[in-house]
């Protein structure tokens, strides 16, 4: 699992990581708090990188 941070975006959190093609990816969070950021920033990054894989991949794309 990559490393997964939670920094500051525009007077926000947000949470960040290194893609799979070497570049940062920022997601903006709607926490207020670094608690509440923990959580919502698991969510997040989850929603980002399991969303593009397929439903129902065949051995191919495998």
């Amino acid at each position: 699992m990559p490393d997964v941070n939670i920094g500051r975006l525009r007077g926000g959190l947000c949470v960040y990581w290194t893609g799979p093609d070497g570049k940062r990816v920022r997601r903006k969070l709607e926490a207020r708090t670094r608690k509440e950021a923990e959580s919502e920033a698991i969510e997040v990054y989850r929603a980002a990188t399991f969303s593009s894989r397929p439903q129902n991949p065949t051995i191919a794309q495998i």
